[in-house]
Parts: structure tokens; sequence; C-alpha cells
């Protein structure tokens, strides 16, 4: 009983671990679109580039 309550914490880890990645990645991508909808993101390009 105890390896099955192991294994399940392990994968509900595993699964939180999931959903953060998929949270910052969402949030980053939102943010991503909003600075491109200022036209902050491409002048951000070209001053890096530079």
């Amino acid at each position: 009983m105890s390896q099955n309550l192991a294994h399940a914490s392990q994968l509900l880890a595993k699964w939180h671990r999931l959903t953060n990645y998929v949270a910052a990645a969402s949030l980053y991508l939102i943010k991503i679109l909003s600075l491109a909808r200022t036209g902050n993101l491409t002048y951000r390009l070209v001053a890096t580039r530079v």
C-alpha cells in the first residue's frame, strides 16, 4: 500500500511541475502578445540585435 502511495505522490509531483511549466509558458505568451500589440516587441528585437 505504501508503494502505491509513493508512486501516486511521485505522479502528483510530476503533474504539478508540468502544470507550473504550462502556466509559466502561457503567461510568457500573453506577455509577448501584449508587447507585440503595442509594438514594443519589434523595437526590443531590433535593440537586442544591435
